[in-house]
């Protein structure tokens, strides 16, 4: 798929991130619906997943990039505050797409609403909380992000050239939520 930083191109990788998705609920066994076939771009989810054996939902969020730090759709004051876990209905889904050796590769990284609010939360905290050497802090308005390093579980390394005072993020995620498909299917048991 051609790179383009365009609307298209990321309603495509976005659907693209979804049906990859829906694909592995429905291998896990669960059924599969894309909210956005009848709400267009619905707020706070773009799946839902049932149990076919006793009827449980899941409102499940999924979030496409190909970039290092996905966009949360969010700004860093709301994900800061302390109801953002109000504005989340249900797991999170990061789908992280990259070429490989010229293959197209989708990894994905799943989160509870829980760990989805206190992750953004703290790393957002982190982020606005360093020394930046004079300069002015990011406006809380700005779009919040989710580092992929994030949501590997890794600390950050304390200090960098451009910025010495950068403290050490104390990652809530004790280990990588890569594949963790555990989070849904704890959403969906009986």
């Amino acid at each position: 798929m051609e790179k383009k930083n365009n609307q298209p191109f990321k309603a495509r990788l976005g659907a693209i991130g979804e049906n990859h998705v829906a694909i592995k609920l429905m291998e896990l066994g669960y059924d599969a619906i894309n909210a956005n076939d009848a709400i267009k771009n619905c707020k706070n989810y773009d799946l839902i997943a049932v149990n076919p054996n006793n009827q449980k939902t899941a409102f499940i969020q999924v979030k496409t990039h190909e970039g290092t730090n996905f966009p949360l759709g969010y700004s860093i004051e709301t994900v800061m505050s302390d109801d953002f876990i109000n504005h989340l209905v249900g797991p999170w889904v990061f789908v992280y797409a990259y070429e490989e050796k010229n293959e197209r590769k989708y990894d994905c990284y799943v989160l509870s609403k829980e760990q989805m609010a206190t992750l953004a939360k703290e790393g957002h905290k982190w982020y606005y909380s360093w020394d930046r050497k004079g300069k002015s802090q990011p406006d809380k308005k700005s779009l919040a992000g989710m580092e992929i390093a994030w949501l590997e579980g890794k600390k950050e390394i304390k200090g960098s050239a451009m910025y010495p005072n950068k403290p050490r993020f104390e990652n809530p995620l004790s280990q990588s939520a890569k594949n963790n498909w555990q989070v849904i299917i704890d959403e969906l048991k009986s």
